[in-house]
């Protein structure tokens, strides 16, 4: 279509009677692929609140979703069950996910004017967060931008230095960029993202030195890590075009292509350091060096359209899927690593008016494998049901390494494939200046994977867990609000609590107080609370990068775990800056919590950090 599709008059700085710019908040906004794939295009504006800006690491900002080491950076996971996206072949390592930009999470912009946003964090101990966001139109039909992340983290245990003995250091990007033609008809979204994530792993706290009395606490300062020489790695990157052309209202062209790569190492040059951390040697006494690699294109085409209150969406995907790993020639493997998979995959939705809507989707892959989500919106109810039986991970089906080897895709010991099944719903009401929200999700497993004490295994019979939850919202005296979550969470069949551990009750909250002084001037301060229930969690393996349940005979059992923070957040004009004192429990009792076994929480540490956004 040329370039002439996308030409437009370049245009200067609007300006009001006084010559004062008119560019912000109100004239910058963004928008994500999926509400322009779906015929739902919602733009967003700049987010100028004072909401959580002292939440900056992905744990806290998930409402204490997810678990992780303790560390920002390290793996995590959610706590409680999520369908998987893919229904089709997955490496199985996905503890890094969250730190990478994936296409879904990706902002398109609309800016009239360059934007630029600066978030900043310099936390105690030596930890650190770098994020810059630049984005602009070229013309009012074009717009590009780059985002810029980096982590670097210090040891909590075992540092060999005051600053720069590191945990994680983590450097990720994306360029980005949007078009249109004039007429509207055609829309281009591009992006192309890349991580190196590099994670120093620990193990957690040595616990032989524990046994022999060497430290009065794990909590203490001079506890050391099982692992002092250990490092995982992450490369990813994928590049990614979107495109559509609307031939008329009731019907739409698109395409989609991706060029996707990830790349895991665990590398240990020093096993005679490690105690007795590992139990078996396959290769090599004195190093272990593990690599997985896996690469696809992919290509979606479909069409899509309105008709009346109704829009469809119909398309074709097709995955060329290559793997590998270091010693795949160890294991006589019964299924490919270099093939393709087709899929067929449809979505609709139905609008009774703006309150009421009904919708549907589906995806099946050539092997028998698939997903179903229905959904319906009321002005009192939002619920649904969805639906999945998907691929085993390459990991689970068959791996040989240094310490780890097994083959679960031939004769008896095949696996099958999982599926699970989820019923949700919500509804929301106020009771004076009570807001509460309702939450229930019903959830079985069937023939469910996950590591147990390193080992992939599969459920024989189904599992089944109930979670009510209860949201509020309350103001009072004015000023003062509370925030806060309640989730109850009842395991129906004997293996469920063993195959997939969660808390039994998990509370998390928000006591602060509020003041506008002015337009240009808001204030916050209160505290964030997060409280489990005692359970036996899932521990984390470094070397496959993998959670995994705890065996019987070796169980650890945390008791429960409480964390306390205390928060101070101001907005002036543009600006915000936060203050926060983490972990106060440890800071009152000297005892912290933790998050895996022998992974301590974050200890008792002060964090400063500022967000500035700018518009000219």
């Amino acid at each position: 279509m040329g370039l002439a599709l996308f030409s437009g008059s370049a245009y200067g700085q609007i300006v009001d009677d006084t010559t004062r710019s008119v560019y912000g908040p109100t004239t910058t906004r963004y928008h994500f692929e999926s509400s322009l794939k779906d015929n739902q295009l919602t733009w967003h504006f700049v987010d100028t609140t004072l909401l959580d800006v002292h939440r900056f690491n992905f744990v806290d900002r998930s409402g204490y979703l997810y678990q992780d080491l303790g560390i920002i950076g390290t793996a995590i996971r959610p706590i409680f069950f999520q369908l998987p996206e893919t229904i089709g072949a997955t490496t199985g390592i996905n503890v890094f996910d969250h730190y990478f930009f994936s296409p879904s999470e990706i902002r398109y912009y609309d800016t009239k004017s360059p934007h630029i946003k600066l978030d900043i964090v310099f936390a105690g101990n030596g930890r650190s967060t770098t994020n810059v966001l630049f984005t602009r139109n070229v013309n009012p039909n074009v717009n590009i931008g780059f985002h810029y992340r980096r982590l670097g983290i210090d040891k909590q245990i075992g540092a060999t230095a005051v600053r720069g003995d590191r945990r994680v250091l983590s450097n990720s990007y994306e360029f980005f960029g949007s078009a249109k033609s004039r007429n509207d008809r055609y829309k281009l979204l591009a992006n192309f993202s890349r991580i190196k994530h590099f994670v120093f792993e620990s193990g957690g706290i040595d616990t032989e030195l524990f046994s022999q009395g060497a430290f009065p606490s794990i909590y203490s300062e001079e506890a050391l890590p099982w692992l002092s020489n250990a490092e995982s790695v992450e490369l990813r990157r994928n590049s990614h075009v979107y495109q559509q052309f609307e031939l008329k209202p009731a019907l739409q062209i698109y395409h989609s292509f991706d060029w996707f790569l990830q790349v895991n190492d665990f590398i240990h040059l020093q096993l005679s350091q490690a105690g007795s951390y590992f139990d078996n040697f396959f290769v090599n006494n004195d190093s272990t060096e593990e690599r997985q690699e896996m690469s696809y294109i992919q290509n979606e085409a479909g069409v899509k359209g309105e008709l009346g209150g109704l829009f469809y969406r119909a398309y074709l995907k097709r995955k060329d899927i290559d793997f590998t790993y270091k010693y795949r020639d160890s294991l006589d493997i019964s299924f490919p690593t270099n093939f393709a998979e087709n899929y067929f995959g449809f979505s609709a939705r139905y609008n009774f008016d703006s309150t009421m809507q009904v919708g549907g989707s589906g995806e099946f892959l050539d092997n028998g494998n698939f997903k179903l989500r229905g959904t319906l919106q009321t002005p009192i109810f939002t619920g649904g049901i969805e639906s999945a039986k998907y691929e085993p991970s390459f990991i689970q089906k068959a791996y040989f390494g240094n310490h780890d080897a097994w083959n679960n895709s031939r004769g008896d010991s095949a696996f099958t494939a999982p599926s699970a099944i989820r019923i949700f719903g919500e509804s929301s009401f106020r009771i004076g200046k009570l807001h509460l929200q309702p939450k229930l999700a019903l959830t079985q497993l069937s023939n469910h994977i996950h590591f147990r004490d390193t080992i992939p295994v599969q459920a024989k019979d189904n599992l089944q867990m109930v979670s009510p939850s209860l949201g509020l919202r309350y103001t009072f005296l004015k000023r003062f609000h509370l925030d806060g979550e309640a989730t109850y969470t009842l395991t129906t069949t004997k293996d469920s609590i063993d195959y997939f551990p969660v808390p039994e009750l998990m509370l998390s909250g928000k006591l602060y107080y509020f003041k506008a002084f002015s337009e240009q001037l808001e204030l916050a301060v209160g505290f964030d609370m997060n409280w489990k229930s005692g359970y036996v969690p899932f521990n984390y393996y470094p070397v496959l990068q993998q959670y995994y349940a705890q065996a019987s005979i070796t169980k650890v059992r945390l008791p429960y775990a409480f964390s306390a923070d205390f928060f101070l957040d101001v907005r002036m004009n543009r600006g915000k800056i936060f203050f926060k004192l983490i972990n106060l429990r440890q800071m009152a009792t000297g005892e912290g919590f933790m998050t895996a076994p022998f992974y301590v929480g974050q200890r008792n540490v002060f964090d400063f950090g500022f967000n500035w956004i700018f518009f000219d």
